[in-house]
């Protein structure tokens, strides 16, 4: 378990880092390139070109 304040550390970069043409990975295992960027949400790609709207907050991780 991550203590909250590394963890607010770590979704604070990623938040940063949030542009388009960047791999990302969801909370619920959703993976895909960001197309565009909204205020709280986010356009994402998948690799079979369905693309979905989803929340800023629900990002785990970037995977690069």
């Amino acid at each position: 378990m991550i203590p909250a304040k590394s963890q607010r550390r770590q979704l604070s970069f990623i938040k940063n880092k949030l542009k388009p043409g960047v791999k990302i990975i969801t909370h619920s295992g959703i993976s895909g390139t960001v197309i565009l960027v909204f205020n709280k949400t986010l356009i994402v790609e998948q690799k079979d070109g369905l693309k979905v709207e989803i929340l800023r907050l629900s990002v785990k991780a970037l995977n690069e």
